[in-house]
């Protein structure tokens, strides 16, 4: 999935009255799942994509 995509699909998900920046918040949640090894990007892809690493159903 790209990143475009999972952002769309969190955009869809909360309601319109969030509170703060979504996309800050989300970019925020995507480094700290990379950091802890259950997503990664995929190398060379552009857009970047990202992908659930295995045991992290």
């Amino acid at each position: 999935m790209t990143f475009n995509e999972l952002m769309s699909e969190v955009v869809y998900k909360f309601p319109n009255n969030f509170d703060g920046s979504l996309s800050w918040y989300f970019t925020a949640v995507k480094l700290d799942l990379e950091a802890r090894d259950i997503i990664k990007r995929m190398e060379g892809s552009s857009p970047q994509k990202l992908q659930l690493l295995e045991g992290n159903d």
